[in-house]
Formats: C-alpha cells, structure tokens, sequence
C-alpha cells in the first residue's frame, strides 16, 4: 500500500505536511488482522487506543514511520509493529517498503528467537562495539544537508541519512550502522519495534539525558529525543553537539520530482549498476590489493574509504549531464568533463589530461581538441570506465550503443574504443530492462557487430591479451559468463586496477541488483563525503561526491514530461 502511493503518477496523496491517507489506511488494515491474531489492547498513531482484552498485552503501531519525508519524495519510510508485554517489547517488526539502498526490506524479532531479515536468521551482537571509522551512525533524512556538523558529531564513524527511526534502529539492530540518533521528539508508536529488535541484538535505547528508554502498560512513553545503537557508542555520541549548528544548509544536487521509479528490476538493477561502478573504482585504486579487498583510507592515494577516482568521479559526472534530459548533449558533456579535470581530480593526471587540458582551454574547439588526444590503440579505459550511467539512462540497448559511441568520441575517437563502449552501455541498457545474463551479452554482440576484436573480447575473453581497454571488457564479461557473483567478480577485479574494477562491478551490479553488494563495501560510498572541513587528505567538491548516488540513479531512470 505505501509503496503504490509512493509510485502515483501525481505523487501520494496528503492531508498536511505530516499526514498522508495512505497512514490511516494502513492502520485500519493492521488493526484489524493483529488484534484477531492476538486480542490486545490496540495503541496505534492515527487512530488512537482501542481496549480489548486485559491480559497485559498491548500492539503498539506506527502504520508509517517517516510520513513528512515521504510525501517530500524520501525513500526509507516503515511500517512498524510492535508488542509489548506488561510494558516490556517482546515483539517487533519493521518493513521499509521503498528502502533506498536496499529495497523492501524486513526485518523482525519475537523474543526467544533470532532476528530475522527477510526471513533469513542473522546473529548481531553490539555489546561489545564501539565507535570506529568504519562505522555507520544513521540520521534524519535532511541530515545530508550539514556534512561538516553532522559528520563531525558521528566522527570517527560516518552518518546515513534515513527517515525513520523505527527504520533506523532496524538496520542498526541488523549490523549495517552502530548508533542512530533522532532529536525530534518520539512517542512509543515511533521507537517500540525498533527498541525490540535493537534490545535483541544487545543494543540499549536511551533518552537525551543519558536515561533508559521504558514503557508503562498502557503502551506509552513520550522521551523526546532518544539515542539508540551500542552501547559505548551511545555513550560517545551523547557526549557530542548536535543542536545550533552554524553551518549553512548545502543544496541539493539531484532534485527528483513525481512521477517516481517503481520499486522492480529496473531500479534495483540501475542501483546495482552504479553503486557496483562507484565501489569497483574505490577497491581498485587502492594502493594494496589485500586478498579480500576491503574499504578503507589509502594514504598513498590521498582518499577515504569508498571515494571514487577517476573512472568513478567520471561516472557521476556523466550521469549529472544525462539527468533531466531525453537526448544525450554532447556540449554539455565535455562541458563538465573540462570543469571535472580542472578541479583537480584523483587520477586526472593520468587519465583524459592531454584532451581535456586542451578542450578546458576558452579559445579551443573543443571537439576537434578532444580528437587530437586519440589513443589508437585503445589502452586508456577511460571512456569504457564511464560509460554506464549512460546504459542506465537509455530507454532501449540500441539508444545506449549510440550514445555511448558519441560520448567516447569526445575523448577516444578510436573505433575500437567506441564500439567497446557501445557494446558495454548495450549490456548494462538490456540488464536494466530485465535480460539475464546471456541476454546481456547478446546485446552487447549486436552492438559491436563491426568490430571483430570487440566481438573476441565478448565471446573468447581469454584471447584477449593486450589493450587495456578491451581486456578490461574481456575481464567483465568473462566474470558475467562464468556465473560469479558480483561480489566474487569484484574480489577478483580488485587486483587489476580501478578501471577494471569499475566496469566489473557495473557489468556484475546490473547483472545482480543492489543486494547483491556487500553492505560493508555500499556504506563507505554512500558515506563518502570528503570534504575539507572533515579533514579529508584530498577533498572534491560536492559535485563529484558519491553519496546521493541512490537519487542520481533514480533521476537517470525517470524522464522528463513532455
């Protein structure tokens, strides 16, 4: 019900800015089947309390958490059950049916069995946990807009912004974050469910001055601002300022309008795509290549955790021209290509410098600069490396193909490059659209039916023994054949490098969809802010950060009105 409100063509409907029909819908619904499941007293937020039968017991219910962020265009809002017993949660279950990064997303507890995540069992223990860099603090959902404070106040971890708290404690009660902080106030119907999974899995919910979060039998408990997570780290982010902040609210960089993407393969798939491009780059540039690769700091390089090169930052650059728009504009895009190698980039140095120092140049025709750096014989990945957003964007694998050629022509007028480049947006346009992966590699063959060593790389990978670029594509597809998964094909392209790395993980995301990607690889991008004021050792602008990746994404899947 709240994920077909969500996908309305106008957008859900609303009675205010913190009230949607949808709410009192879902509440009668859930009234109904729960107190025939066990008759108890009934506590819900829209509807109030219902009396029943007095046997300790009382539902506690929020039919969706997170309404206010909702009706904004926000995915992450919840259902949210929760049972108490003689004031004590012995149940509780919360559902995001439009989780950003995620999808829909289960996950619940009954006391004296394990919690459990769409229906599998998982074993989290935050006892004994404390703070640390690779840690993930969850925050309201307009937290984005204050980086410097709000990643200050969660340092050494980082902060996900989510809107609802019932949310927010399910995933850290689920080990994808350590802590959760809400400031607004909080009634029972907000917090029971999560309180009950994040109890179970030894975490500890506390009020603002540092006191047990508790209930009465009625089912209620108004603590206002709440702290909920491991237990030393709450005690850490106690400490810490969260309220009148000086800085100023940042814009945002994608703005996304209703009609919104369906929650379905095309989504899931886009997301897999770019987050596995994004996290393929980070993993292949560091500077080591441990066995099992993992995200962290490169002092070598100068970057943190999950921030993207070259092959990345050229991605979301790409995908920023292509939002908003149903043809592909060649100005535009070498337009930002010169803006992104004249902010001084990770990796510029050693990527599209010879073209885009000439095509950055006011006086020059940039085109005809832009061909003047040709690599004949292919090697530079560059262009292959940042193509797939356009995969993602384009409504058909042949209108991919072609964009992708006059993209690559920007930089890399080598025929062989640019069919190379077809042939990869093809396969990322058919897995978006639902092609398995034999469909992927078909589209692809189509696309590069003119070039024969292109068609090798796609069909006998193992021939290809020279050339950056087209071993880099036989890499990718050689995985996608074999039936790796993304996060086995990733492990191995790690080894080989960024660009490698980059078009395995686009190949393999869209292959596989976004669950398919490890959460400690997707958080330190989505995480990823790396700016100077949060002593990053080599900042980027805004512009080129990963971590509204998830609406960049969706942007490039929705096209405008005519």
């Amino acid at each position: 019900m709240v994920a077909d409100e969500f996908c309305r063509p106008d957008g859900p409907r609303s009675a205010n800015a913190d009230s949607a029909p949808v709410d009192e819908e879902v509440e009668l619904f859930l009234r109904a089947g729960l107190t025939r499941l066990l008759p108890a007293r009934f506590v819900g937020e829209e509807s109030g309390v219902q009396a029943n039968v007095a046997n300790g017991y009382c539902w506690v219910v929020d039919p969706h958490d997170g309404t206010r962020a909702f009706l904004e265009g926000r995915r992450g809002s919840a259902v949210s059950v929760a049972l108490l017993r003689s004031g004590r949660p012995v149940l509780g279950v919360v559902y995001a049916p439009l989780s950003p990064d995620r999808g829909p997303d289960l996950i619940a507890w009954a006391e004296g069995g394990p919690i459990l995540r769409n229906g599998a069992p998982i074993a989290i223990d935050l006892r004994a946990r404390e703070l640390s860099p690779s840690d993930v603090v969850f925050l309201n959902h307009g937290s984005w807009q204050r980086p410097v404070w709000n990643g200050s106040a969660c340092a050494p971890a980082r902060f996900m912004p989510l809107p609802s708290i019932a949310y927010r404690l399910a995933r850290v009660a689920a080990g994808d974050g350590i802590a959760t902080v809400t400031l607004r106030p909080v009634a029972a119907h907000d917090i029971a469910a999560g309180h009950a999974l994040l109890a179970a899995a030894g975490g500890v919910l506390l009020k603002e001055d540092g006191t047990p979060v508790t209930y009465d039998e009625a089912g209620d408990n108004r603590p206002g601002a709440c702290f909920g997570g491991a237990p030393a780290a709450v005690a850490t982010l106690l400490t810490r300022s969260w309220r009148r902040s000086p800085d100023p609210l940042q814009p945002a960089r994608v703005t996304l309008s209703f009609p919104r993407a369906a929650e379905g393969t095309r989504l899931d798939r886009a997301i897999g795509c770019l987050l596995g491009l994004v996290i393929g780059d980070a993993l292949g540039g560091q500077t080591a290549h441990p066995t099992v690769p993992r995200m962290r700091d490169d002092p070598g390089r100068g970057t943190i955790a999950g921030q993207p090169g070259a092959a990345g930052e050229l991605a979301i650059t790409l995908a920023r021209t292509l939002a908003g728009r149903d043809s592909y504009d060649a100005e535009a895009a070498i337009d930002a290509y010169a803006r992104w190698y004249e902010s001084g980039p990770v990796d510029g140095e050693d990527t599209l410098a010879p073209s885009l120092k000439a095509a950055s140049a006011a006086t020059a025709d940039r085109a005809h600069a832009a061909r003047c750096a040709a690599d004949p014989a292919a090697r530079d990945c560059t262009a292959l490396a940042r193509i797939a957003p356009i995969g993602v964007w384009a409504t058909s694998p042949e209108a991919a193909a072609a964009a992708a050629i006059a993209d690559a022509s920007l930089t890399h007028p080598h025929p062989l490059c640019q069919t190379a480049c077809a042939a990869l947006a093809a396969a990322i346009a058919a897995a978006v659209q639902g092609a398995d992966r034999a469909a992927m590699r078909e589209a692809a063959v189509r696309s590069a039916a003119d070039e024969p060593l292109v068609i090798k790389a796609l069909h006998a990978p193992e021939d290809i023994q020279r050339g950056g670029a087209l071993v880099a594509l036989a890499n990718a597809f050689r995985r996608l054949a074999e039936g790796l998964t993304a996060e086995q094909a990733l492990a191995e392209a790690t080894a080989h490098g960024a660009a490698d790395a980059a078009m395995t993980g686009a190949v393999l995301g869209a292959a596989d969809g976004r669950a398919a990607l490890p959460v400690a690889w997707v958080m330190p991008v989505l995480t990823c802010r790396p700016d100077a004021g949060l002593h990053a050792p080599r900042s980027r602008p805004a512009l080129y950060w990963p971590d509204d990746l998830l609406d960049l994404t969706e942007a490039l899947l929705v096209k405008p009105a005519a």
